[in-house]
C-alpha cells in the first residue's frame, strides 16, 4: 500500500485533476469542493470553479452547500444515539412511535426496515414533488406542506408497497423523513434541534444548519443552481422540514471533515463519544445487498451493500469503504470514509450532476492508495476510450453502404447514412454482448421482439477499425 500522507495524497489527486476538470466542464458543475482528512488532520483541501455565476467568486473550504441525501447519515446516527439510551428499538414496528400505518400485524414495517431501505416501499415522489414546487414548476395539486399532509400521503400509498418487508433494497427518501420523526417523537424536540445539540454542536460544527434564520446569520454561502442542458437558475440554499432527515443538512465543507474524523475515530470527538465504538460497527455492517453505486458507475466496486444510513462496500481493492452520496436538485455531495485506509473524502458541489465525480475520484484515489491503477479498477472507464475510438463514420466497399456510429452515456448508437450523407434517423442501440475488454467488440442490435443481430468491430494491426454486421463489412474513414 502506498504511504498515505500529504505528498502522496495531493500527487495522486494532481494526475487526476484534467479528468476532474473535464468533467466539470462537461457537466457544466459551477464550482467542486474537494477535501481529504485523516483521523486527525486535513490531508488535501481545494475548491475548483465558481461559488456564484454571476460575482464569479471563488468557493473555500468554508463555503456552504446543501449535503443532500448525506444527511441521512445523521439522521441514523440520530437514531442510534437513542438506540443506545434504550429509547428507540430497532426492531420494533415503526407505529409504536410515530402515526405510521402501512404494514400488516403479521409483517410489520420496523425501525430497521427504515433504517436499510428495504421496508418494501417504493419511491413516493416526495422529494421530487418538493424540489419541483422550489423550482417554480407546475405540480400536481397535492396537499404537502406539514406533516399532517405528510402522513395522510405516506399512510395512502399501501398499493406501493412492492414487496414484504425485509425482502429486497428499496431507496427511499420517505424512509428517512419518517425516521427523522421517530428521533422527534422520542426525544420531545423538533429533529432539526436535536441533531444541532448532539451532533452539530459536540462537534464544534458552527457551520451547519437546518433552517433559513439560522442560515442568514451565515456568510460564503454557494448559489445553488438548478441545471439543465440551456440555462442554470440560481437558488439558495432551502429548507423543508419534511426533507429535514433524509435530505436536509446545510453545511460546509469543513465541518464534514470533522464529522468524518470523529467516525474515523470510531464515534469519538475531543473527549466527547458521540456514538459508541459497538453501534457505529453495527452501522457500518453489510445489512441488505445494493448495487447504487454498479447502477450509477458500473462494476469494479466488489461486493456493495446497505448498513445504516450508509453504502458499504466491503471489498475494495482489499479494504472496506463506507459512503453515502446526496443530491437536491441545486447541489450535490459525497462522503466517504475508511478505517483501514485512515482517510476521510468530502465532496461538495452546488450543482446536482456533481454526485458520480465525488464517488469515482474518492474511488480511484483510494485504488491508488492500494498501489493499483486506478484507471483500470473501472471496466466502465477503459470502456469508455474503447467505445470512443469506435465512434466514427464508416464505409463499404466503393462508399455504397455508409454508417453512423454514435458513443453517448455509455452506449453506442447505429444509423445508417442515406445518399446526402446524414443519418436516416433509425438509431438504434448497440447492447454489449460479452465485456468488450479487447477486441474483437461483440454487440447485439435490436430488430424486433426476438429479432437480434450481432454487430462485430475488429482493428487491425495498422489499428484501423472496422465493422461487420453478418452481410456489410465496413471501414471506419472518419471520427465523428
Amino acid at each position: 500500500m502506498v504511504e498515505i500522507n500529504k505528498e502522496n495524497v495531493t500527487q495522486i489527486i494532481q494526475t487526476l485533476e484534467s479528468m476532474l476538470k473535464q468533467m466539470m466542464t462537461s457537466m457544466k458543475l459551477p464550482s467542486v469542493n474537494l477535501a481529504v482528512t485523516n483521523k486527525s488532520e486535513i490531508l488535501f483541501s481545494k475548491s475548483y470553479g465558481v461559488k456564484d455565476l454571476e460575482t464569479k467568486e471563488p468557493p473555500t473550504i468554508e463555503t456552504i452547500y446543501m449535503i443532500g441525501s448525506c444527511s441521512k447519515t445523521y439522521c441514523a446516527l440520530a437514531v442510534m444515539q437513542l438506540v443506545e439510551q434504550g429509547k428507540i428499538d430497532l426492531s420494533a414496528p415503526v407505529h409504536k412511535y410515530i402515526p405510521f400505518t402501512l404494514g400488516t400485524p403479521e409483517n410489520p414495517i420496523t425501525v430497521k426496515h427504515l433504517l436499510t431501505h428495504n421496508s418494501g416501499l417504493s419511491d413516493i415522489g416526495m422529494a421530487k414533488l418538493l424540489i419541483d414546487r422550489i423550482k417554480g414548476e407546475p405540480v400536481k395539486d397535492i396537499p404537502y406542506t406539514t406533516f399532517d399532509d405528510f402522513y395522510s400521503y405516506t399512510n395512502g400509498a399501501g398499493n406501493e408497497l412492492v414487496d414484504l418487508p425485509g425482502k429486497r433494497f428499496i431507496y427511499s427518501n420517505t424512509g428517512f423523513t419518517l425516521l427523522a420523526q421517530i428521533v422527534a417523537s422520542v426525544s420531545q424536540m423538533t429533529y432539526e434541534d436535536y441533531v444541532q445539540e448532539y451532533i452539530f454542536n459536540p462537534l464544534d460544527m458552527k457551520r451547519s444548519c437546518f433552517r433559513k434564520d439560522q442560515l442568514d446569520t451565515m456568510s460564503d454561502i454557494a448559489t445553488q443552481y438548478f441545471m439543465t442542458p440551456t440555462s442554470s437558475q440560481p437558488s439558495t440554499p432551502y429548507h423543508e422540514p419534511i426533507i429535514a432527515g433524509c435530505g436536509g443538512v446545510i453545511s460546509s465543507t469543513s465541518d464534514q471533515v470533522k464529522y468524518l474524523q470523529m467516525l474515523l475515530n470510531y464515534g469519538k470527538s475531543g473527549d466527547r463519544q458521540i456514538i459508541s465504538p459497538a453501534s457505529l460497527e453495527e452501522m457500518e455492517k453489510s445489512q441488505i445487498k445494493a448495487s447504487m453505486a454498479t447502477n450509477l458507475l458500473g462494476k469494479g466496486f466488489g461486493p456493495e451493500a446497505y448498513g445504516y444510513g450508509w453504502m458499504v462496500f466491503s471489498d475494495f481493492c482489499g479494504v472496506k469503504i463506507i459512503n453515502h452520496a446526496g443530491s437536491t436538485g441545486n447541489g450535490s455531495a459525497n462522503l466517504f470514509y475508511s478505517h483501514d485506509l485512515d482517510i476521510g473524502i468530502v465532496g461538495t458541489s452546488n450543482s446536482e450532476n456533481a454526485v458520480a465525480i465525488y464517488v469515482l475520484l474518492s474511488f480511484l484515489l483510494s485504488a491508488a492508495l492500494r498501489d493499483k491503477n486506478p484507471m483500470t479498477v473501472f471496466p466502465a472507464m477503459t470502456l469508455d476510450g474503447v467505445y470512443g475510438n469506435l465512434q466514427g463514420i464508416y464505409s463499404g466497399y466503393k462508399g455504397i453502404a455508409q454508417f453512423q456510429v454514435r458513443y453517448q452515456t455509455g452506449l453506442l448508437y447505429l444509423d445508417t447514412l442515406g445518399p446526402d450523407g446524414k443519418p436516416m434517423g433509425v438509431e438504434r442501440p448497440l447492447i454489449p454482448v460479452s465485456d468488450n475488454m479487447s477486441p474483437p467488440y461483440h454487440f447485439h442490435v435490436f430488430n424486433g421482439a426476438w429479432a437480434r443481430e450481432i454487430i462485430e468491430f475488429t482493428i487491425d494491426e495498422q489499428g484501423k477499425v472496422h465493422m461487420f454486421d453478418q452481410r456489410n463489412f465496413s471501414h471506419k474513414i472518419r471520427n465523428l
